[in-house]
């Protein structure tokens, strides 16, 4: 078992992060590889945790292993805190090998999951990260049985409530009341003021103004003409009263989908 750190910041974080365990513009993650003899390589599993301190640590190990189980790690002392397992330590210090060779797979699971992670752009945010590791530990804990696999993400499938692309990021309308700071900031100015000034006069959330910012406008013109008219908004660089923006959409001349040729439902059921 081991822990390693991804890097991460966000616009407003310094460019340098803190030295050591700091967890300035890092995330934390945890991992564990179960060994299978003297050389092979079984199961992994993986995930976020706050820092390397025993709060963080424990939970982890007493979640992903048994009782009794024969833990390997470093000399950190939150390890020492875990109850019920055997721990072999290995102080990486007093070594002349470097730790990858000490602590060979676990390492190879980092490494692979670091390198998977460029491609896939995962140390861009946090909010997809839990779904990444479970994805990854899905692919590495079943990569020698592909049938299995697919077998087995089609069970999860059938077992799971179906999910939302907002579910998936975190878009919701919960999460959005909870950064409407961040939301608006990537707004025009102009429109912040309106959504700022909206907001204040009739004691609404500024979410709510944000979601239906023509509606709030048109309401405040019909139920009090003189405030419209003392804030003296900027409708300049507002994307819902630029009226270039708006158009009728051509509707499609023939069928958007080919026609099905004779036994094609066949063929497709065989599949």
């Amino acid at each position: 078992m081991d822990e390693s750190a991804i890097p991460y910041r966000r616009k407003e974080d310094a460019l340098e992060r803190g030295g050591g365990s700091s967890t300035a513009n890092q995330i934390w993650i945890a991992g564990a590889v179960e060994t299978v003899g003297n050389h092979g390589v079984g199961r992994i599993r993986l995930a976020r945790i706050a820092g390397r301190a025993a709060q963080s640590i424990v939970p982890f190990v007493v979640a992903n292993t048994l009782p009794g189980a024969a833990l390997q790690t470093d000399s950190l002392a939150s390890y020492d805190k875990v109850p019920g397992r055997r721990l072999r330590r290995g102080n990486l210090s007093n070594r002349t090998m470097p730790a990858r060779i000490v602590f060979k797979w676990i390492h190879v699971v980092f490494a692979n999951l670091k390198r998977w992670a460029l491609a896939h752009s995962m140390a861009s945010g946090k909010k997809q990260l839990d779904a990444y590791l479970g994805e990854f530990a899905f692919r590495w804990n079943r990569r020698r049985h592909f049938h299995s696999a697919m077998d087995t993400m089609l069970g999860i499938g059938q077992r799971l409530e179906p999910v939302t692309y907002r579910g998936i990021v975190g878009d919701t309308t919960q999460w959005k009341k909870e950064h409407i700071g961040e939301i608006l900031k990537m707004c025009h100015p102009n429109k912040r003021i309106i959504v700022e000034d909206l907001a204040s006069y009739y004691r609404v959330h500024r979410m709510k103004v944000l979601e239906e910012l023509t509606w709030w406008v048109g309401r405040l013109k019909e139920e009090d003409p003189d405030a419209n008219g003392g804030f003296q908004w900027d409708f300049d660089g507002v994307r819902e009263f630029d009226e270039r923006r708006h158009c009728t959409r051509r509707k499609a001349e023939g069928p958007v989908l080919a026609l099905r040729r004779p036994g094609e439902e066949r063929l497709t059921g065989r599949r």
